[in-house]
């Protein structure tokens, strides 16, 4: 398996996972938000580091400095991404919106370090 392939498995599979459990647990009442808010968070967190995905993967094929400089944009990217979107539910005034930005803020370095983890991870493995 390819390297690009494999990041992208990583990365979705993990999306997958974490934010499945965190609906499973909104949906429960385990965490206290209105669902509508707890998928709209989910999906913005889908777009943010599904969307990523095609700016990293064709640095796999290039030197490590290559890889490196568009590691950096792509984590300033999704910073900056992650940032504009706070401010939209601060701005929309809802109702709960502190826990609707705990909430992304929480999903969001949970799936940043794991993307990190996962680069890591490829940029060291050998091509198959």
């Amino acid at each position: 398996m390819n390297k690009a392939r494999l990041f992208t498995l990583i990365i979705l599979g993990s999306l997958l996972v974490v934010l499945g459990t965190y609906v499973a647990l909104v949906q429960g009442h385990v965490l206290q938000l209105v669902e509508k808010h707890a998928i709209i968070i989910s999906l913005t967190i889908t777009i943010i580091f599904g969307g990523g995905i095609p700016l990293i993967t064709p640095s796999f094929r290039q030197d490590p400095e290559k890889f490196v400089g568009r590691f950096l944009v792509l984590t300033t990217v999704q910073l900056l991404l992650a940032m504009s979107i706070l401010l939209a539910f601060i701005v929309s005034k809802q109702t709960d919106a502190k826990m609707m930005c705990f909430h992304f803020i929480s999903l969001f370095v949970v799936i940043l370090i794991v993307q990190s983890l996962g680069l890591i991870k490829v940029a060291n493995s050998a091509d198959k």
